[in-house]
């Protein structure tokens, strides 16, 4: 339960300042600490037990892989080395740390600022595509799947690791009552968001799924 209220609070500073904004071209000063702070708190939830689970979704990939809404690149690490990864996200800034991470953990990443509604990429692309803690705050869930779906190749893999609506009547309920103030508070995140629905709506089949936290962090392999 800890390392989900940390990944939480990591969401809501990656969320609230990391969005799209009309400004200077490039990253902007606050939008760099906004980043590392945003990857500081993702690396207090790794050592609190995340890791395990990115090592499953990130760590299995396979070929050529996609990860959409890559940030500061907390997944670098756990990819397998003989993977090719590209790397999406709507923040310059967050990008700026995954390209410095990426060059620390000598990864060939290519990095590219784009939507995960609109991925600039033909389709049958990829073999895996990779997201975590992503589809909460995108603003068209559907559309993001089925863009990911677009560009994976047959016989491949959709890798989620995302917070969702609690499986405890009372877990849920305060999400559901908390919903409202929390996307006004985050950018749009959303609090209760049924994970395994939207994958489903979107017209994947979903292979396998783990539940953690009660069901506030869950695990999704998918396919075409």
């Amino acid at each position: 339960m800890a390392v989900a209220i940390l990944m939480e609070l990591a969401n809501l500073a990656g969320n609230r300042f990391l969005a799209p904004r009309v400004a200077q071209p490039g990253p902007q000063v606050g939008d760099l600490r906004t980043a590392r702070l945003l990857d500081l708190g993702m690396r207090a939830a790794d050592r609190l037990g995340l890791r395990h689970a990115r090592s499953r979704i990130a760590g299995r990939a396979a070929g050529d892989v996609l990860e959409i809404g890559v940030g500061t690149g907390s997944n670098f690490g756990a990819y397998p080395a003989e993977v090719t990864i590209h790397g999406i996200d709507v923040s310059p800034a967050a990008l700026s740390v995954a390209a410095a991470r990426a060059s620390r953990t000598r990864r060939e990443v290519v990095l590219l600022e784009g939507d995960a509604a609109d991925l600039p990429f033909p389709d049958a692309s990829f073999d895996t595509v990779v997201a975590t803690f992503v589809l909460c705050s995108v603003g068209d869930v559907d559309r993001a799947l089925r863009e990911a779906r677009r560009v994976l190749r047959a016989g491949g893999t959709i890798r989620l690791l995302e917070h969702a609506r609690g499986h405890h009547r009372w877990v849920a309920s305060l999400q559901r009552r908390s919903a409202p103030a929390w996307a006004r508070a985050s950018g749009g995140c959303r609090l209760d968001h049924d994970v395994t629905g939207a994958v489903r709506l979107a017209g994947l089949r979903v292979v396998a799924e783990r539940h953690r936290a009660g069901g506030i962090l869950v695990e999704i392999v998918a396919a075409a």
